[in-house]
């Protein structure tokens, strides 16, 4: 399925959240984008689980396989949608998991 990750992560006021990975230095006023959130929640490891080299690899390349896609037409494999969901779902607070997975879900 193709999925639109070119949007904005808002809030349920939709205010725009902004990107917590940001530093000092950057922008702090840029917005977070699905596909930056989505493939930084593949890349980071799970907290209480050690992946082994195959997970990592498998996430690597998924992770490069979204940033590959124009950031309109991301085309995601079921199993693939569900790798995504369950990152996101351990990475990040309700409100952006909410977001996301709705979008995953094709709302």
């Amino acid at each position: 399925m193709t999925y639109d990750f070119n949007l904005q992560i808002v809030d349920l006021n939709k205010k725009i959240i902004n990107n917590p990975f940001l530093g000092q230095g950057d922008d702090l006023d840029a917005s977070w984008l699905v596909i930056e959130a989505c493939v930084s929640a593949i890349l980071l490891p799970p907290q209480k689980k050690v992946e082994t080299g195959e997970e990592k690899f498998e996430n690597y390349n998924l992770a490069c396989k979204m940033k590959a896609c124009p950031e309109t037409n991301v085309d995601l494999t079921v199993d693939e949608a569900a790798k995504v969901k369950k990152a996101v779902g351990r990475c990040y607070g309700s409100a952006v998991v909410g977001f996301i997975w709705k979008i995953l879900d094709g709302e």
